[in-house]
């Protein structure tokens, strides 16, 4: 698993080598994203190219009728008015008017298939990113690296894919128009092209360089950009409001989103400022050209060479040549950018789990015989250093409880999150019933546990669904959900709701309704009992709980595990003397293990812990 530290290497300004490799930078990604919009919908895409392929014809066929309905009108004044000549003048002018219906017709049709089409397809990018964040690692999601990836992808998914696909039909369309129009100008004289040309294309070079210092100055602002969020997020939770108003963070914190805030808008500014002010220049030049040209074009005329609709026509062949060179290379710099900023998109679309589910490994016994066992076992996080645990073996025995107690950092839920295969081992195996885990099709490992996290989660759903999503296949199995309830100590709480199990719990919707902690914390435990899990694990499964719960809970946890595997890790010795065994976990090593009164025989560091806590109740 590796990340990308910085922007892409290289300079912010442009050599001619640069820009050669910037131009081919522009279509990087095109070819994929197009593939990826024809498979979102090829009708609207078709739709979208017959669009612009027609509508793009339209604005050379308007000029040239321009120019003969002028061309018309001095050839009726010359010859008084006739009927014919006046007939000819009106057939050129519906002409022109069923041209403008037309292309204001495709205008609107096209926008409505542009909108449809970008509409599923930013839908399908995202959940292409929630897809793949949903596939990958644990490891992934405790690496910061890792969220900056991740915000900058997900803050280009919904602008720079569809983006992409817009410049790129605007690209094919602007060409088409400009091949239409430039025919009309070199019939006049090929030369004007050039200096069109010569003078449009610096637009295009001071653009690919503004667009990459916007990428470079976007890449490093993803840190802040996340801690934006989450200062706002502080400011107006309700779970971290309270706080904030007790201690009278707001100032401070909004002190420091205003500073952040007031440091990206310099940045802008000082973009945005100098971006202007060279394209004010280039657009003096431009606009000094077009004057050049359209006196050349005059006193042609007036030298008679050329006719009023000659002058019209290459008068409006010249500004719409240079409009459509300046849309074109605005289309190209904006797939440029759009394809620099997709860099951030497909580098996290590319990473990939090293832990995945296989459907053709071994299931997991049912019933497990033998155990599960951690043998020489160490492990140490990605990026980090020094190992978190260190040469631990432990079992845990058909039908037998552990409990493991240490300190804080200990490696205590280390050990869960291997024994749940979140993680692999750095060294040495988890064995199952013998085999070691790897064998076995994660998603079946997983099926037969039944988790219980101190920081469990609170989702703002309903009551059922919080306790059902511990095991959603059997969700809706008529009584399933009432039972963990029960067995849980939750049943009471949620039997007083408004509307029972049917009630939305926390305040992030409107008919929601909050519980207290140790509510909450029944709730979790009813979803971690929703399983007919070989193994449960509860990690501080009662540390929001009163003692009269505490005890209600564990004499039903002990009914519940009878015949099980059960884990436990607490930092209270009333539930872990109840193990068969305890673990005692110091530096990421086992350095005791026993039971409760052979710990306490033992005279080490269990027994020092337990006359410590002991001696607070007497």
């Amino acid at each position: 698993m590796g990340f990308r530290h910085g922007p892409p290497s290289g300079r912010a300004g442009f050599s001619p080598r640069e820009y050669l490799r910037a131009l081919s930078t522009t279509f990087a990604y095109t070819p994929r994203v197009l593939g990826m919009v024809w498979q979102t919908s090829p009708g609207l895409t078709a739709g979208v190219a017959a669009i612009t392929g027609v509508r793009a014809l339209i604005p050379a066929a308007t000029i040239w009728l321009t120019k003969l309905v002028i061309d018309g009108v001095v050839e009726a004044i010359a010859v008084g008015g006739t009927g014919e000549s006046v007939n000819r003048v009106v057939m050129l002018v519906v002409l022109q008017l069923a041209l403008a219906l037309a292309g204001t017709a495709l205008d609107h049709g096209g926008s409505a298939l542009r909108a449809m089409l970008g509409d599923r397809f930013s839908n399908r990018i995202n959940i292409m990113i929630l897809e793949k964040a949903e596939s990958l690692d644990l490891a992934y999601f405790e690496d910061s690296t890792f969220y900056d990836m991740l915000e900058r992808a997900r803050r280009e998914a919904n602008m720079r894919p569809t983006g992409l696909v817009t410049n790129t039909f605007s690209l094919v369309g602007s060409v088409i128009q400009l091949v239409s129009v430039a025919a009309l100008l070199a019939s006049l004289a090929w030369w004007i092209l050039l200096v069109v040309a010569a003078t449009s294309i610096p637009y295009l070079g001071a653009d690919m360089w503004f667009a990459r210092l916007n990428h470079r100055i976007q890449w490093r602002r993803a840190p802040d950009a996340r801690r934006l969020w989450y200062l706002g997020y502080v400011m107006t939770s309700d779970e971290t409001v309270k706080e904030v108003r007790l201690f009278d963070l707001g100032g401070h914190l909004l002190d420091q989103y205003r500073r952040t805030f007031a440091r990206f808008y310099r940045e802008n500014r000082k973009l945005t400022i100098s971006r202007e002010s060279v394209t004010f220049v280039l657009g003096i030049l431009s606009a000094g050209t077009a004057s050049g040209l359209y006196i050349f074009v005059a006193l042609a005329t007036i030298a008679g060479r050329l006719t009023l609709g000659d002058l019209t026509l290459y008068h409006q062949a010249l500004v719409q040549t240079q409009d459509r060179l300046r849309l074109i290379f605005a289309s190209v710099n904006s797939m440029y950018e759009a394809n620099l900023f997709l860099t951030n998109l497909f580098d996290f679309l590319a990473f990939e789990p090293d832990i995945r589910p296989d459907p053709g490994r071994h299931a997991v016994p049912r019933p497990i015989k033998d155990g599960i066992e951690l043998r020489d076992v160490n492990f140490t996080y990605p990026g980090v250093r020094e190992p978190v645990l260190r040469g631990i073996n432990l079992k845990v025995n058909r039908g037998e409880t552990i409990a493991l107690v240490g300190a804080n950092g200990a490696g205590k839920t280390t050990i869960v999150k291997l024994l749940t295969r979140l993680y692999d081992p750095s060294a040495g195996r988890v064995l199952i019933d013998g085999l070691d885990m790897r064998v076995y099709d994660v998603a079946s490992v997983r099926s037969q546990i039944g988790a219980i996290f101190q920081d469990f989660v609170r989702y703002h759903a309903t009551a059922g669904d919080n306790i059902g999503y511990g095991n959603l296949p059997v969700k809706d199995t008529p009584g399933l959900i009432e039972s963990a309830a029960r067995r849980s100590g939750a049943a009471e709480a949620i039997e007083g709701l408004p509307r029972t199990y049917d009630t939305t719990l926390g305040r992030w919707w409107g008919d929601g309704t909050e519980l207290s902690g140790g509510e909450w914390q029944k709730i979790a435990l009813a979803r971690g009992y929703m399983r007919d899990a070989q193994l449960l694990i509860l990690d501080e499964p009662t540390s929001s709980l009163d003692a009269r719960s505490e005890y209600e809970v564990f004499q039903r946890f002990k009914e519940l595990v009878a015949g099980r595997m059960a884990v436990l890790i607490s930092h209270r010795f009333s539930t872990v003397r109840m193990a068969d065994r305890i673990y005692v976990i110091e530096d990421g090593r086992v350095s005791e293990h026993g039971t409760h009164e052979e710990l306490i025989a033992l005279n080490g560091t269990y027994a020092t812990w337990f006359g410590m806590q002991a001696s607070a109740y007497q």
